[in-house]
This record gives C-alpha cells, structure tokens and sequence, in this order.
C-alpha cells in the first residue's frame, strides 16, 4: 500500500496513486486478483441517511449495492431494501431482493425489477420496463413500455398478443 496527499495506492509494485483518484487498486498483469469488499449481512441492520450526492456504496448490513446519483433520500435507510441493487439517476429499491436501474425507476415489490425511465414495479415478483409506467403490478407480472406507433402495426400487435398470452395477460 502506498500513501500520498492525492490519495491511496493498493498495488504489488509501490507504485503512486494516479493522480485522478482517490483510491487506485492496481492488479496488474494478475488474472487471480481482485477487489473483494466483505462484512456482516445482519437484519435489522441500517444504511447511514447520507441524503443527495454521487456515490459508489456496497452495504453489507443490507447487502445492499447502490451506484449513481441521488437529488434526494432515495438512499437512505427506508429506500434501501435487503439484498437490493439500485443504479443510475435517483433511482431506488425499497423491495427486497429488489433492483432498479435507469433514470427514476422504483422497485419497492418483493424480488421486483423497474429498468428504464421512471419506471415502477411495485407488486412482488413483477417487472417493469421502458418508459414512464406506474402499474400496480400484481404476482408474476411483466410490464413493458413500448411506443404508440409500433403497437400499431398487426404483425407486432399479434405477436405482443400471444407473447401475453402466455404470461395470462391479454391486450386490448
């Protein structure tokens, strides 16, 4: 390991840090190397209310991974669900084993899934992606966004109908 007033270096050689950072991990020419972050998964256990911000966070309490950045307390304690993984831009997964990736997507249903832009799944085991949904999803549900004017055209609108079909679903 090796110290300077820029930032920390964690290499093999002794190498400085690069000066852009303020923790470089250097592997090297190592296929066996890694970073490996390890801690106590622990219920009930609390992620520290740190409000707004950019930030990389890897919880262990929670097992809980959260990447991008937040305007408000869409990663404090209440908005962050065990086992949860949360993504990109005020994005949150209050659900557990839940994840949200994209821009504004919530996914607060138990092992649920909201990708994409504003979306939210919010019924256990349901999925929602694309643009702008806000279903209440039920069990076993799968949402998915998808332009006006492609829906429009037969072939896809029969094929999107037997797709939901097999998922109980019908489209009208």
């Amino acid at each position: 390991m090796f110290a300077q007033s820029q930032g920390v270096g964690i290499n093999t050689t002794g190498a400085a840090p690069h000066t852009s950072s303020m923790l470089h991990v250097d592997v090297g020419t190592s296929t066996t190397k890694g970073v490996l972050i390890t801690g106590t998964y622990n219920v009930p256990s609390t992620v520290p209310d740190l409000g707004a911000g950019t930030r990389l966070m890897f919880y262990t309490g929670k097992a809980a991974f959260l990447a991008g950045k937040v305007d408000g307390t869409q990663w404090n304690n209440a908005n962050v669900g065990y086992f949860s993984t949360a993504m990109g831009y005020n994005t949150y997964a209050p659900g557990t084993y839940s994840t949200a990736m994209g821009y504004g997507s919530t996914a607060s249903g138990l092992y649920s899934t909201a990708m994409g832009y504003f979306t939210t799944a919010s019924g256990a085991i349901s999925t929602a992606m694309g643009s702008k949904l806000v279903p209440m999803a039920s069990k076993a549900d799968f949402l998915l966004a998808i332009p006006i004017q492609i829906m429009k055209a037969p072939l896809f609108t029969a094929r999107l109908t037997s797709l939901l079909q097999g998922f109980g679903t019908a489209i009208t």
